[in-house]
């Protein structure tokens, strides 16, 4: 067999430098982290940061829109525990002779507190008065304010055949108040003052439209009803 030939240097053989490189193990060294101080380095913890921001906004926005608001100012205005015993009437007692039978009433919420008082008044004796009933209310608003649908709260539910009342405006009375002259002969007066409504109703059983009899003063019960609405509004605050 012929073999590949042997270069000499003198005594030394040529090293051939096509000879395979010798294997040496060698210890692999873990690959250092990057490290950390870029914006740009971790872009995912602003992502999570963004998400924890706007959930904190998104909340806030939540509370303030679901928070409670504060309820209005009732002012010197109290609830009445017995309407009649406020309500003295004295200016139509004057008018229309003593009244008897009186009759309260009380509906608490937590939203409103309603109180009226039922009244009649004989007649008879010997100014021959005609016998009335007069109704009295009181509602105190404690969550809403009355004042934009008063005027419209005021206005009758009418049928096919009931004829309409006007609503005549008073100054002088409450905030806003307003007279009503019923079917028959029903002289009302509502009246607004603040978160307080107020109604005063006197009906004259003694006169139909369709009778002869000539009513009670009309004028007098009037003044006399402003009277005691007043009279009524200052207890209240009192």
């Amino acid at each position: 067999m012929i073999s590949e030939p042997e270069l000499f240097d003198g005594d030394q053989p040529f090293t051939d430098t096509r000879a395979i490189p010798e294997q040496r193990s060698e210890t692999l060294t873990p690959r250092e982290p990057r490290p950390s101080g870029g914006a740009g380095s971790r872009p995912w913890l602003w992502a999570i940061g963004g998400a924890v921001a706007a959930s904190a906004i998104w909340a806030g926005g939540l509370y303030v829109y679901d928070a409670p608001k504060p309820e209005p100012d009732a002012g010197d205005w109290r609830v009445s525990r017995n309407l009649c015993v406020d309500a003295q009437l004295k200016a139509l007692t004057m008018e229309l002779g003593a009244a008897t039978s009186p009759s309260p009433h009380t509906r608490v919420h937590q939203d409103q507190h309603r109180a009226g008082c039922f009244l009649s008044f004989p007649g008879g004796g010997a100014e021959s008065r005609f016998p009335a009933t007069a109704t009295v209310g009181y509602t105190l608003h404690k969550r809403i304010d009355p004042g934009p649908e008063f005027e419209a709260g005021l206005m009758p539910q009418l049928g096919p055949d009931e004829p309409s009342t006007s609503l005549q405006r008073v100054e002088g009375l409450g905030e806003k108040a307003f007279f009503q002259l019923r079917t028959g002969v029903e002289p009302t007066f509502h009246v607004l003052d603040g978160q307080a409504v107020l109604s005063l109703t006197v009906s004259l059983d003694g006169y139909s439209e369709e009778g002869g009899a000539v009513p009670t003063n009309i004028a007098g019960i009037k003044a006399s009803m402003v009277a005691d609405l007043k009279a009524l509004m200052a207890r209240l605050q009192s």
